[in-house]
């Protein structure tokens, strides 16, 4: 009895296809840049702004120290909690850095004690002026 040996025949194009591997990659690329997009923790003091219908535009924002005063009633520079005394200090330093104003961000549910604080301190600091951030009716933010 005669044993036969078989053999296996590939087809003449055996080649890994390089096209549906770089579709894969680009998938998942895209799947890790997304997913670490969520990931990433923001940073900055979100606060919901008051409405107006009489404010403007300042323009630019250069050389402006931006306070901020979220619902709780607590002091923000940037993105960095302040309290009371640190905030003077800060605020004297930006006068003598030449600052002409401070722009404050307030949420609306603050209460008004703690703005009117703040701009306490703005003037005791000897800044020449100081503007209040609100939303105008398209939801922009503006100076009031």
């Amino acid at each position: 009895m005669r044993t036969r040996r078989l053999r296996r025949t590939l087809p003449k194009s055996s080649g890994i296809r390089i096209i549906p591997l770089i579709d894969v990659m680009f998938l998942l690329l895209a799947f890790f840049v997304l997913t670490t997009m969520n990931l990433v923790a923001r940073k900055g003091i979100f606060v919901d702004l008051a409405t107006s219908e009489t404010s403007k535009d300042l323009g630019p924002g250069t050389g402006v120290v931006r306070l901020t005063i979220d619902r709780q009633g607590q002091y923000y520079l940037g993105a960095q909690a302040v309290d009371d005394e640190s905030m003077k200090a800060l605020l004297a330093n930006a006068k003598s850095r030449g600052v002409p104003y401070a722009v404050i961000d307030a949420d609306e549910r603050t209460a008004h004690g703690r703005v009117v604080r703040l701009l306490d301190m703005v003037r005791q600091s000897g800044l020449r002026e100081a503007a209040i951030s609100v939303k105008d009716q398209s939801a922009n933010p503006r100076v009031s």
